[in-house]
């Protein structure tokens, strides 16, 4: 692990921290491959029958009843 100290009166700190995020190396995330996940935008309880319903996008795989989703979004 790298570190950088900035400096707001010296440009060339900021262009060393961006040579250093450009080496991190990225982490393969490998429940994507396995199950759709959906990036949820609004959640809401329907007090009739007492169930949670999820709009959002689904990315991923393709999509089962069956199979694990993971949902991710905002905290609210």
């Amino acid at each position: 692990m790298k570190f950088a100290s900035l400096n707001n009166n010296d440009p060339k700190t900021y262009l060393t921290l961006m040579r250093i995020l450009q080496e991190v190396p990225l982490t393969k995330l490998e429940w994507r491959e396995m199950r759709s996940y959906l990036l949820a935008e609004k959640l809401q309880v329907n007090p009739q029958n007492q169930t949670l319903e999820i709009e959002g996008f689904l990315k991923g795989n393709y999509f089962s009843p069956n199979q694990l989703v993971h949902i991710t979004g905002k905290k609210i």
